[in-house]
């Protein structure tokens, strides 16, 4: 997989999934504080949003590719780019 490609899940995948949760949970921060969470355990949340997430979908791609290379280069980054701009918050109150 090229940066490029690469880029095209990872920033999606940030704007659409992780930037909503962090800014529900920036805006609500009691919520933490009733769930008791601890330190380590919100870093294991934001690495797990931030960074596996995309990993995770970067490798799918990657695996599809392994199987069929026109699979990984279209269908599937397609649908991952379909699958996260749908999942793209338009508007905000």
């Amino acid at each position: 997989m090229t940066a490029a490609g690469t880029a095209q899940i990872v920033a999606p995948a940030g704007l659409a999934v992780a930037q909503p949760l962090f800014y529900l949970l920036s805006r609500e921060p009691a919520f933490c504080v009733a769930r008791n969470t601890t330190s380590g355990q919100l870093t294991a949340f934001v690495a797990c949003v931030s960074v596996a997430l995309p990993v995770a979908l970067v490798a799918l791609e990657a695996v599809c590719r392994r199987l069929r290379s026109e699979l990984g280069n279209v269908v599937v980054h397609a649908a991952l780019l379909a699958l996260l701009g749908a999942l793209f918050p338009c508007c905000r109150s």
